[in-house]
């Protein structure tokens, strides 16, 4: 979430996240992400997906 007053400029963008787990092997299939957005004239879109699994 961005802090109040923040914006984010129109374009294309890159997002990455990163966790920390134990050693060994670990599925990402629960794994999932979801990204929404408001422009500034009101319209809204969100974008949500998983990962598959090793």
């Amino acid at each position: 979430m961005l802090k109040a007053g923040r914006i984010v400029p129109p374009g294309p963008h890159v997002f990455a996240v990163q966790f920390n787990y134990t050693t060994g092997t670990r599925s990402a299939v629960g794994d999932n992400y979801r990204v929404d957005a408001q422009g500034q004239a009101g319209g809204a879109v969100s974008v949500r997906g998983g990962f598959a699994g090793r």
